[in-house]
């Protein structure tokens, strides 16, 4: 018994020194003595929280990826900002800017086009009268023009790098056609009106919301369509006026 209870003495003195010098390390500070918490604190929470490779295998906690340098370049997260903020719409000045950019084909062309819109509000200005044939002719170069404007949106959506021909951009291609066939069944001050709308329409569609078009373009558009709407709203202001009414044979 003497024998035992000395074995008992000298194992119950060294196990504890043995376990104190065990280091603790990440999810094993369950088992370390309370005199080596104490001892080592900052230590042993710093280790323990960033997770380091001294944690066993098995009970090593799952974390994130570490980001990488590139995602936190200055730059790369300033850009990523400036996407997430909405981009503010452009003003006539900004687009109309583009026009430097122009095709000088595509720009002769198009001023070209409105030649006729501003020639015959004009000589019915100059003849201090409502002549009906002129409105009528009027309406009918718009409708021609509107239905060009709806060819080049259905157009576009066959190219492989223009739009999707879905249903938003096949049906707005469909409208200025539409509009245009409308505006020669009514009476002419009507049909201007519906083609005013349907320019203004187009208008806004091809320059702010709808995309697929060269920024040269959606200049292009504005500055014509700006011209054209002017041209129409004084020959909607000729029909609604006193001016007298002669017809083109009368004048003969």
């Amino acid at each position: 018994m003497s024998h035992l209870s000395r074995c008992f003495s000298l194992l119950r003195g060294t196990v504890p020194r043995v376990v104190s010098q065990v280091p603790c390390r990440g999810l094993q500070l369950a088992r370390c003595q309370p005199q080596q918490l104490s001892s080592r604190p900052s230590s042993l929470l710093t280790q323990w929280a960033r997770g380091l490779s001294t944690c066993p295998p098995g009970n090593k906690p799952r974390s994130q990826p570490a980001p990488t340098l590139a995602s936190l370049q200055p730059c790369r997260l300033m850009n990523q900002a400036a996407e997430a903020v909405p981009k503010e719409p452009e003003s006539v000045k900004q687009i109309l800017g583009y026009m430097k950019d122009a095709p000088t084909a595509a720009l002769y062309l198009g001023l070209a086009g409105a030649i006729p819109f501003a020639m015959l509000p004009t000589y019915m200005l100059f003849q201090q009268c409502y002549i009906p044939e002129i409105v009528f002719t009027h309406a009918a170069c718009g409708a021609s023009i509107l239905s060009f404007l709806g060819g080049i949106r259905w157009g576009i959506t066959l190219s492989e790098e223009g739009p999707p021909p879905d249903w938003l951009n096949l049906s707005i291609s469909v409208v200025p056609s539409i509009a245009a066939w409308g505006a020669l069944l009514v009476l002419p001050g009507t049909s201007v009106m519906v083609c005013m709308l349907g320019f203004a329409f187009t208008m806004w569609t091809d320059v702010y919301r709808l995309k697929g078009y060269p920024d040269w373009f959606r200049a292009e558009r504005l500055l014509l369509s700006l011209i054209v709407l002017g041209s129409l709203g004084i020959t909607l202001g000729i029909y609604l006026s006193d001016m007298p009414t002669k017809s083109l044979k009368e004048r003969e």
